[in-house]
């Protein structure tokens, strides 16, 4: 069974991450490559909800406001 990141297969790029039992299975599964991970990643930080002064603040309102 042939793994792909699903991302890299949507912007047309090599999407092959490796393959897995059963071998010879010839379908495809989904999985997520470490660029795009790391992407989704900064973009659920970016969307974090904090709190500062007892409200509620966007990760990354609340951050350049200089709080943490």
């Amino acid at each position: 069974m042939r793994i792909i990141c699903a991302w890299c297969l949507q912007e047309g790029k090599i999407a092959m991450l490796g393959e897995k039992v059963p071998l010879d299975d010839p379908r495809e599964t989904h999985g997520i490559c470490k660029a795009h991970r790391l992407a989704v990643q900064a973009e659920w930080r970016k969307s974090l909800l904090v709190l500062t002064d007892g409200k509620r603040n966007l990760a990354h309102q609340a951050s350049s406001r200089g709080a943490s």
